[in-house]
């Protein structure tokens, strides 16, 4: 539907999608569609014995999902419409490439899935690309990116991926590299950021950020100071810089005492940071 910027999925990508992601399943799961379309997903789920349940807003699309597939297809708006009665263990949809919709699509799986379910998506790659947005959504998922080919979809001007949710009780990433560290990163003070993007003459970043640190704090200073100058803002358990800095400190300046330290070299500092 252009309005809604989606588009239909194929019937042999809807099948494969499932037999490499969803193979697990049984005749006790319950997948719910919440954009099924034409029903290609729910037709895929039927073929490997899955039962199903769909959801449409557009009551053309849903009589169509129903008269292909012979699946339970109910009219409505996902994000809003009574699904008290529909308990699944896993979601599968190819949904309007909208993000407010992506976004409340994954709220409202929250609640509808159980322990350990999980969702399946086609999402344009862009969707997939912002540190913060990603680490945000970890909170809750694990979560697991592979690429699609675009021409997928004929016409489609922008990667997809196949974008898999997991509600487990230990939170995995697989697939994206360095957007835990970049989102940490983005939490600290704009002078460290410029720090770390530029480094310093003949050292590395994160060495050149610490001894701007003690420079600043005239010369020594605590971790909790060095913490606070670099991450004034930072949520509470920013693990990778806070190791970063440690792990500079150790290798570059002087232990005075626990959690204290000294340059070894005074140093100037070619910027300061400014908390």
């Amino acid at each position: 539907m252009p309005d809604l910027n989606q588009y239909m999925t194929p019937a042999w990508a809807a099948e494969a999608l499932v037999e490499r992601y969803f193979a697990d399943l049984t005749g006790m799961d319950l997948v719910l569609e919440p954009a099924c379309g034409k029903g290609a997903f729910l037709q895929a789920c039927l073929t490997h014995g899955i039962p199903c349940v769909g959801v449409e807003i557009d009551p053309a699309l849903a009589a169509e999902a129903v008269a292909r597939t012979g699946a339970q297809v109910r009219i409505g708006d996902f994000r809003t419409l009574c699904l008290d009665d529909v308990h699944p263990t896993a979601i599968l949809t190819n949904p309007p490439f909208q993000m407010s919709w992506v976004q409340q699509l994954l709220s409202r799986a929250a609640t509808l899935l159980p322990e350990r379910g999980k969702i399946g998506l086609i999402l344009p790659a862009y969707m997939m690309q912002v540190a913060e947005r990603i680490m945000t959504w970890h909170h809750r998922w694990s979560i697991t990116a592979e690429c699609l080919p675009r021409t997928l979809f004929p016409l489609l001007s922008y990667p997809l991926v196949f974008a898999r949710f997991s509600k487990d009780a230990t939170r995995v990433l697989v697939g994206f590299a360095l957007y835990q560290e970049t989102a940490a990163v983005r939490q600290m003070s704009s002078d460290a950021q410029a720090l770390l993007t530029e480094g310093g003459a003949r050292k590395g970043a994160w060495r050149s950020l610490v001894e701007a640190a003690l420079e600043q704090l005239g010369g020594q200073g605590t971790l909790q100071e060095i913490y606070a100058l670099a991450m004034p803002n930072a949520l509470p358990g920013n693990r990778f810089p806070e190791a970063k800095i440690r792990q500079s400190l150790q290798r570059y300046c002087r232990r005075i005492d626990r959690g204290f330290w000294a340059l070894t070299l005074r140093e100037t500092a070619t910027v300061p940071i400014a908390a």
